[in-house]
């Protein structure tokens, strides 16, 4: 495992929104390159919906514009944003029920960046799938696309992604508690959610991930009776 991935692992409420959206969904180029042609994901525009499995289910959508500039995660309570800008990349999340969200830059960007020597989307995707002790177990046909299944972390995660990277299923396996997703839907070249990226006028704090971890141990620590 790879420096700065254990951040991830300690938190808690967005824990799996930063991995789910970072490691997997959101793929970036390795590139520091600020030109306006930058590509941070191999497709330029594309849509999927999905079915989510486990103790919750529902459903989702993912609207991936502008070679992945702009990555939105839409459930039915819960918007979350990935943004590139000026080289690093934010992570907005959105509680659709109250209005409000945060906005935090990416704690292990940079530490990913500097840790591959790739020069594509792929290259990087196929890179950070290894490091998380990725390997092929077998292919799937989901949604009408071939994908190919990994096997990450010692089986305790699987997903299938097709060749120009799009996640089409994942499945966590924690404890004996299984939960996944797995798309119902996939549109490349689609321009759905073009303006999914405007928080409109929800209310967004600016937040740091020491910020986080610190109201994060306070919340867990338990109360003394006097």
């Amino acid at each position: 495992m790879f420096k700065g991935f254990k951040v991830t692992q300690r938190l808690k409420g967005t824990s799996l929104a930063i991995s789910a959206l970072f490691l997997l969904v959101f793929a970036i180029s390795c590139s520091q390159d600020k030109e306006p042609d930058q590509k941070y994901h191999e497709v330029k525009d594309f849509t999927v919906k999905y079915d989510i499995n486990g103790p919750k289910e529902g459903h989702k959508t993912i609207y991936s514009q502008d070679w992945g500039r702009c990555v939105v995660q839409v459930t039915e309570t819960q918007k979350t944003i990935s943004l590139m800008e000026d080289g690093e990349q934010y992570i907005v999340s959105i509680d659709l029920t109250k209005n409000t969200g945060t906005r935090m830059k990416n704690p292990i960007y940079k530490q990913l960046i500097e840790s591959m020597d790739a020069k594509t989307p792929k290259e990087f995707n196929q890179g950070l799938l290894e490091k998380m002790g990725g390997k092929v177990v077998g292919e799937k046909k989901i949604a009408g696309n071939d994908c190919k299944e990994w096997e990450l972390m010692n089986g305790v995660q699987k997903t299938c992604i097709t060749e120009d990277g799009i996640i089409l299923e994942s499945v966590s396996n924690i404890s004996g508690t299984e939960a996944g997703e797995i798309a119902t839907e996939l549109n490349r070249n689609s321009k759905g959610g073009i303006d999914a990226c405007d928080t409109g006028d929800a209310k967004i704090e600016e937040i740091d991930i020491n910020q986080m971890l610190q109201k994060q141990n306070t919340d867990q620590k338990p109360q003394t009776e006097e």
